[in-house]
């Protein structure tokens, strides 16, 4: 996607530094507002947090200039457009959510206008790598003493009970004769380790594929290893499965590179460290739930018939009938289509497609990771996910947005506009 970067010296970068550090706040919110389950299932925290990040993204957009194209526009009407039928056909007495779809809509519109493609990966990464850091060394805290995690706020929710610490969550499991007892796997700030796995691979494609992410930093490679650490620290599939597209790509193109070594290093250093402490990386109990073809019942496919049965498919049937009919979906791909319909959905996915095609020759990658987050955790119409889309839209528009590159200043500076 074609920028239009600013001077790279010192008056540039003072102009916009209140702004730049705002993108800190902005990227962070959108991502707890996305996976944390104090925002995902609470109401109030939600509204509040999502009205912050709008009013802050429109400080963002005036005072960086930056100009809003009519294709991102149009597109962010027609989506709204969609979601507000789907209740006026269904007749669903429940408006709320449809609601909070329209002001993440719009919240997407801003957000990638307010913050450049650039600037978003190369701060995605910084706040995913302090997250993924900073819940392994709780992790770490807990295996030596797990007393402390008992004063720590406790919240009830409709699939687990957890207590948190703000950049990470402890579950507690709801088994018979477990009751209250720390699940030991790495849930970060999501509400199940899949879930934080799906965004840590994100990261890492990023980190990896991108020239945004500054890729000739000296701590790259240390980056690196906290997040592969912290996807194996999740013992989620879907975590593996991520961690496998990106791993496989990478190694096919750069086989003997530091940053390859890195991760083989890294992935065999956690499996041994794991085995010495006596546990495997998949219970058997787990890894027969999915030999048993349970993959079909994670990603709903088994439940296609419900998706053309429904009422008012293709249009969408409500989310108030999908909460009674079919509930249990965790392919939030499957849900979408079932509450808000096809042209919805598609809509959305052609430009998480277009989103994904911006990483050139790593499309693929990025494109498989955004169909597993989506098929197997309850990412798809979500505030991070629908900034994909916004970002996929405003690539294909070549809207010009403002930034302010990742790389040192130069002596020389240059004034005028690049060539689009």
């Amino acid at each position: 996607m074609r920028t239009w970067p600013l001077s790279e010296g010192s008056s540039a970068n003072d102009s916009l530094r209140p702004a730049r550090r705002l993108d800190y706040f902005t990227v962070a919110g959108l991502t707890y507002l996305s996976a944390h389950p104090l925002f995902v299932l609470t109401s109030i925290p939600r509204l509040g947090l999502t009205i912050a990040l709008v009013v802050i993204c429109l400080i963002q957009v005036v005072h960086r200039g930056a100009h809003i194209g009519a294709r991102p526009v149009l597109v962010s009407l027609l989506l709204s457009g969609l979601l507000i039928l789907t209740p006026l056909l269904t007749g669903d007495p429940t408006t709320i959510p449809y609601l909070y779809y329209v002001s993440i809509v719009f919240l997407g519109l801003l957000f990638v206008h307010a913050v450049s493609l650039e600037r978003f990966q190369a701060v995605f990464v910084r706040v995913m790598v302090v997250l993924s850091a900073s819940s392994l060394a709780l992790m770490v805290a807990v295996a030596i003493s797990s007393t402390w995690v008992s004063f720590l706020p406790l919240q009830s929710g409709p699939f687990a009970d957890y207590r948190h610490a703000g950049i990470a969550l402890f579950n507690l499991s709801r088994d018979p004769g477990t009751e209250g007892t720390i699940v030991g796997r790495n849930f970060g700030i999501a509400w199940e380790p899949g879930a934080f796995a799906v965004l840590i691979c994100l990261a890492l494609a990023m980190l990896v594929f991108s020239q945004a992410t500054n890729p000739g930093s000296p701590h790259r490679n240390l980056k690196i290893s906290i997040l592969v650490v912290a996807v194996l620290s999740t013992f989620s599939v879907t975590g593996y499965a991520c961690l496998a597209v990106v791993a496989l790509s990478y190694i096919a193109q750069n086989a003997f590179s530091r940053s390859w070594i890195v991760i083989i290093s890294t992935v065999i250093a956690f499996s041994y460290g794991v085995s010495r402490l006596g546990l495997t990386l998949f219970t058997s109990a787990r890894t027969d739930y999915y030999l048993d073809g349970n993959i079909a019942d994670r990603i709903s496919i088994n439940r296609l018939g419900e998706i053309l049965e429904a009422p008012w498919f293709p249009l969408g049937s409500g989310q108030t009938w999908v909460e009674v009919h079919a509930p249990g979906i965790w392919n939030s791909i499957l849900v979408a289509l079932l509450g808000l319909g096809l042209f919805f959905v598609l809509v959305l996915a052609v430009n998480l497609g277009r989103f994904a095609l911006v990483f050139g020759k790593h499309a693929w990658v990025m494109a498989l990771l955004l169909l597993i987050g989506a098929s197997t955790e309850l990412y798809f119409v979500t505030p991070l996910f629908m900034a994909f889309a916004m970002y996929g839209v405003a690539a294909r528009s070549r809207v010009p947005m403002h930034c302010v590159k990742e790389s040192k200043p130069k002596t020389r500076l240059t004034g005028s506009a690049p060539r689009q």
